[in-house]
């Protein structure tokens, strides 16, 4: 959890308000601590506050991504395109067979 707390952090870090990444920071700090006492309760208590320091952050972020609406430079993933995954062909038994490529 603290690898991939510091690996979120690089990745995400601007993207984070302040508060809430200096909230984040400080509750992964307890938690490094309380990794290198081996205190379980420690880590128990620092890991929900982590958890929910990240909580609070990514709902800011979901909520800055829907006012800032959908990036221009991505495609609609259903435009134009044929949607092959339905079934047209009606009920047909498929049989799972075993073969030998020969070269």
């Amino acid at each position: 959890m603290i690898f991939q707390s510091e690996k979120n952090l690089k990745e995400y870090g601007d993207k984070i308000p302040g508060d809430k990444k200096g909230a984040i920071e400080t509750a992964l700090t307890s938690l490094k601590e309380a990794h290198k006492s081996g205190d379980i309760a420690a880590i128990d208590k620092a890991t929900e506050q982590l958890n929910a320091a990240w909580h609070a952050a990514s709902e800011d972020m979901a909520k800055a991504a829907q006012q800032s609406g959908p990036a221009q430079d991505q495609p609609n993933p259903g435009a134009g395109a044929n949607n092959n995954s339905t079934n047209n062909g009606g009920d047909k038994e498929v049989t799972d067979v075993d073969f030998e490529e020969v070269k």
